[in-house]
């Protein structure tokens, strides 16, 4: 499996104890659709559905956060 996440992150301090981090994920960066599980079982019905890819992995997705300590 070959996937590459990225994470930046920001720290805003405000005063002794109020801090605010922003972040930044972005998953599956390089876009590699590999196979995340295989078919294991035969059916000699289908046999070229044997080992293929059940489930590929999602294409890139990022997600912002914000959190605050206090």
């Amino acid at each position: 499996m070959h996937q590459f996440d990225f994470r930046a992150s920001k720290l805003f301090n405000f005063a002794r104890t109020l801090r605010l981090r922003a972040n930044l994920d972005v998953y599956n960066l390089l876009n590699d659709n590999t196979g995340l599980n295989y078919r294991a079982a035969f059916n000699p019905a289908a046999p070229l559905l044997w080992q293929a890819p059940g489930v590929v992995m999602p294409p890139r997705a990022a997600k912002i956060s914000v959190q605050f300590d206090f």
